[in-house]
């Protein structure tokens, strides 16, 4: 794999993550725009992330997290507006992009991680300590796995 920028091209305020297959990189602004990146480097698609209340507006939260799912057709975004999007990419560039799931939380979402071994799972922590496990995206259904008392944003 070749470079596809210097860190110095960006300015601060830039989060990063590649798939687990390395044939997309998602890149996400202050500005709270995500660009997604071919294996090449080239922006193949760009989408704007969505507020938990539109009536607050977009400039009163910011990224939190984002992991993409095992196969790299989703993206689940966390969001200091104390929510989850998953957003359906899709398998080709172009797709529509659409948000499938959407999960409120009573705090903001401080890490996520999508195992590849429990696809239909999203696991999260959270800033009042919860550690909570989307159960299956279909059903929307959240376990409590456990509390922690210290934390690491």
């Amino acid at each position: 794999m070749h470079p596809i920028c210097h860190i110095k091209d960006f300015p601060s305020g830039y989060s990063f993550l590649f798939g687990i297959c390395s044939r997309r990189l998602a890149a996400v602004t202050l500005s709270r725009i995500v660009s997604l990146f071919d294996e090449n480097g080239e922006v193949k698609d760009k989408f704007s992330t969505k507020p938990a209340d539109p009536k607050q507006g977009s400039r009163f939260y910011t990224i939190t997290g984002m992991v993409f799912s095992p196969d790299s057709t989703r993206l689940a975004i966390a969001q200091s507006d104390e929510i989850i999007y998953v957003y359906k990419l899709g398998a080709e560039w172009g797709d529509k992009k659409t948000i499938c799931n959407k999960l409120q939380q009573m705090a903001s979402i401080t890490a996520m991680v999508w195992p590849c071994i429990h696809q239909h799972e999203i696991w999260f922590g959270l800033t009042d300590g919860k550690v909570k496990v989307l159960g299956h995206l279909m059903l929307q259904t959240v376990h409590f796995v456990g509390h922690v008392t210290n934390y690491c944003a």
